[in-house]
């Protein structure tokens, strides 16, 4: 059965923005893929670029995000962030090595101020929290939602 457009629920697709301007995409657009490379130390920039993606995105689009650890994984927690969903976003990391092995910029979260801040670590390293100076073990545990590894003081947890 055909959907009868003039009973139905759905709200039609507008040439027009809710703000009165002009929409980037036509009003029959199908879903994209499209795929963004992230440069390393200019996040800023990324982040505006996504967000006007955001603004113009239907379900289906799928972004495929390049670049270093760091400004990758903050690059695809923003588009969680903002609706996409995680099979719509595929990620190619070009940080040579492993976590686990290279140090690398990496960001951690200090499970005790909730301080997120960025050091040149690997998994299982000790670093000082600036925010309320402990002394930290950066754990596996990886958060999507924050992009950055848990760390904590192994003192607390025995």
């Amino acid at each position: 059965m055909p959907v009868q457009m003039e009973t139905t629920t759905v709200p039609r697709f507008t040439e027009t923005s809710p703000t009165g301007g002009e929409i980037q995409r036509p009003a029959d657009a199908r879903y994209r893929d499209i795929e963004v490379e992230v440069p390393a130390g200019d996040f800023d920039t990324t982040a505006t670029r996504l967000l006007d993606l955001c603004r113009t995105a239907v379900v289906g689009d799928t972004v495929h995000l390049t670049g270093p650890e760091e400004e990758l994984l903050r690059a695809a927690a923003l588009l969680r962030e903002n609706g996409f969903d995680d099979d719509e976003i595929s990620l190619t990391c070009t940080t040579p090595g492993s976590p686990f092995s290279r140090p690398g910029a990496r960001r951690v979260n200090c499970c005790h101020c909730r301080t997120v801040f960025t050091s040149e670590v690997v998994v299982g390293d000790q670093v000082t929290c600036p925010g309320c100076g402990r002394g930290l073990v950066v754990y596996h545990h990886f958060s999507r939602r924050t992009a950055s590894y848990l760390a904590y003081m192994p003192e607390e947890e025995s």
